[in-house]
């Protein structure tokens, strides 16, 4: 019981970190960051870690199994909103400055220690439904992709952006 009163809290205190955070510290980043418009649905090459193979889709569908393989199943629809923006932010950044083309020849990776987690056999009605609902979203400052870090697990204690990612900024 303790639990469901806990997470309209938890849902928004995401929501105002999402929000907030980026506009205090501000968001230079590489020279590939630039955000830009973009008339279609980007479509992605996916390197899948486990299976050593690599698929091309939308990166709507890509996102399907990040915000599933991110949180856990019964949590808020508006949590996963939340979570599809930052994932689609990071995506479209991490894309922007080179992605997997170096590791794999492809834009992004399944191995959460190269992008994101992902799990596509944990993908929900409510997963399907946020990402929908939040399609083509991501947060900017200053015509750039912010870098809105999150962490599914943070083992009971967090750290700076730039000692578990090397970000320098």
């Amino acid at each position: 019981m303790r639990q469901r009163r806990l997470m309209p809290s938890l849902v928004l205190v995401l929501f105002c970190l999402l929000l907030f955070i980026p506009l205090l510290m501000g968001c230079p980043g590489a020279e590939g960051n630039v955000a830009k418009k973009l008339n279609a649905e980007p479509e992605i090459s996916v390197y899948f870690h486990e299976t050593k193979k690599t698929e091309r889709m939308s990166i709507e569908e890509y996102l399907l199994g990040v915000v599933a393989g991110e949180m856990r199943p019964d949590w808020p629809v508006e949590a996963y909103a939340a979570q599809a923006i930052v994932a689609r932010t990071f995506t479209m950044d991490f894309i922007a400055t080179g992605g997997t083309k170096e590791e794999h020849n492809t834009d992004i990776s399944t191995d959460e220690t190269e992008a994101q987690a992902y799990n596509a056999d944990a993908i929900t009605p409510e997963i399907r439904r946020a990402v929908r609902e939040t399609k083509g979203e991501v947060m900017t400052y200053r015509g750039r992709y912010v870098k809105g870090w999150f962490s599914a697990s943070c083992g009971g204690q967090t750290a700076l952006a730039k000692d578990g990612l090397a970000y320098k900024e």
